[in-house]
């Protein structure tokens, strides 16, 4: 996998002032850019430092994020610990806010609200031609004592909304859903999470559980559900896909661990169609039946291509290296070779 480095450069800090009145400004360029401003004050013992924090900003592409309001910071030497008055961080579409005091050190206590308009930050994490329509609220609550480890939470909620789909003459607006919820869990043992996405009849499209343990081989138990999910977005991503259609509903549960996870389950795909780059056969009408038993998949399957169909049923293990078998029956098939 290729890593991904984020580059700051520029940087420039100064302090201007004495310990009884100071102030300090900084500022950085490159891939994540920012800039601090604030005032501050020692008391006689240097044990107590207190600032106000006029300016603080973060910009990342096109995102930046700033306070709304000047807010104090306070620094205990004596008890180790650090103290932020509530404030917001806000930017297009998005805004993030301390709605208490909190506390940071040997003990501390964070809860965080959250408010996304999806639709405004899609770009950070999509191909331009992929828009995600809906907006999310929630909350992450973290806390941590010497006498108990980091344990956070977090409970989202999701606005009605959809994917949008823009090719080189229309926009489609796919995968629509009534309501969605995003929770996670968090502590020293496992990582638990939860996502769910429902329709206007109150079914699931999308119902993800997991847990993975936090220890040395990541064990990992999972179940996904999907009912009819489009497999039009994902044409964007892949970069061999011309034309990319269908709706899958799968029931799968993953075991093992992270490293070597182990799959189950039933995959089928409904109204399928593939047309790949350099090439002109488009599969049509494409519907396949996937059955899962310890990573060995069993298929049964049928497409057309110009009118003539054809079956295709075959086998695919991963356990021990990737291993595939398959038997194509067709009466004729038009295929077109690239010259």
């Amino acid at each position: 996998n290729e890593n991904k480095v984020i580059n700051v450069d520029d940087f420039m800090f100064s302090v201007m002032g004495n310990a009884t009145q100071h102030q300090v400004k900084a500022h950085w360029l490159g891939d994540l850019s920012g800039q601090l401003a604030l005032t501050g004050h020692w008391n006689d013992t240097f044990t107590h430092w207190q600032s106000t924090v006029e300016k603080s900003a973060l910009t990342y592409q096109n995102t930046t994020l700033r306070n709304d309001k000047t807010f104090a910071l306070k620094v205990d030497l004596v008890n180790q610990q650090a103290i932020l008055e509530k404030h917001c961080w806000q930017g297009k579409g998005v805004n993030i806010c301390l709605p208490n005091q909190a506390v940071i050190g040997d003990s501390g206590d964070i809860a965080v609200k959250l408010n996304v308009d999806l639709s405004a930050i899609d770009e950070l994490l999509l191909p331009e031609d992929i828009e995600l329509i809906s907006q999310i609220n929630g909350d992450i609550n973290a806390k941590w004592s010497q006498q108990q480890p980091i344990k956070a939470k977090a409970h989202f909620t999701l606005s009605s909304g959809y994917v949008k789909v823009n090719d080189d003459f229309n926009q489609h607006k796919l995968s629509q859903w009534s309501q969605g919820e995003f929770t996670f869990t968090v502590d020293e043992q496992q990582f638990t999470s939860k996502l769910k996405l429902t329709d206007a009849q109150d079914k699931d499209l999308m119902h993800i559980n997991s847990m993975v343990k936090l220890t040395n081989d990541y064990p990992v138990d999972a179940h996904i559900e999907l009912n009819q999910f489009n497999l039009q977005p994902f044409q964007a991503i892949l970069a061999e896909a011309v034309n990319l259609q269908g709706s899958i509903t799968a029931d799968i549960t993953v075991n093992g661990t992270i490293d070597s996870p182990l799959l189950n389950g039933a995959i089928t795909l409904d109204k399928g169609k593939l047309r790949l780059t350099q090439n002109a056969n488009t599969f049509d009408n494409i519907s396949a039946k996937v059955a899962i038993e310890n990573n060995q998949a069993t298929l049964l399957g049928s497409f057309f291509l110009e009118g003539s169909q054809a079956s295709l049923t075959g086998s695919m293990s991963w356990q021990d290296g990737l291993t595939l078998n398959a038997d194509l029956v067709a009466d004729a098939l038009p295929l077109v070779f690239p010259p």
